[in-house]
């Protein structure tokens, strides 16, 4: 399974006003230096609580018909793609799956009828 991040967050948890705020920081000489400290952070709880805490896009390759997601919590999933015998990547039909979200995990899960079959 690989996941892969396509659109990062557009927004963060906090803003750097408030970070300032909170660190009693009243110039601008560490503004690139909290910002960034801000994203790292960010990155880091999403990492170790394997949650995301901004919306951001990803792309997860996997060769299972039934998984569980890596990264909570599952706000959409736009399309499910399946590699056919001829190495082409073809739109699985959204009616033949369903996602849902379980304790903070989100699934996908197939119908036991759906089967694929090539245009």
């Amino acid at each position: 399974m690989q996941l892969i991040q396509t659109v990062a967050p557009l927004t963060e948890p906090l803003t750097l006003e408030e970070v300032k705020d909170f660190l009693r920081v009243l110039d601008n000489d560490s503004d690139v230096l909290i910002s960034a400290l801000i994203v790292a952070v960010r990155e880091y709880v999403e990492n170790i609580t394997n949650r995301q805490l901004e919306v951001a896009t990803f792309e997860l390759t996997n060769e299972n018909l039934f998984l569980s997601l890596p990264k909570g919590s599952l706000k959409t999933v736009d399309k499910i793609e399946i590699l056919d015998e001829t190495l082409t990547y073809v739109e699985f039909d959204t009616s033949k799956y369903y996602t849902y979200i379980n304790n903070g995990i989100g699934y996908i899960s197939f119908f036991r009828s759906a089967h694929y079959s090539r245009p």
